[in-house]
């Protein structure tokens, strides 16, 4: 498994709706180690449910 070499793509939601995308992960695989990551935040122009929410 070292000499893996693949992207992820993680998406999140506002609330239900599928379309209220309100951030967008990405991790670079490369070699089975991590060599980058970017997340950026993204209006979803929606409310968002609270109940999804949670501190880190």
């Amino acid at each position: 498994m070292g000499n893996l070499t693949f992207t992820t793509i993680d998406v999140e939601t506002a609330n239900a709706n599928p379309s209220s995308i309100c951030q967008i992960g990405i991790v670079q695989i490369r070699g089975g180690q991590g060599k980058g990551k970017q997340s950026v935040l993204v209006n979803p122009e929606a409310a968002f449910n609270l109940g999804l929410c949670r501190e880190e």
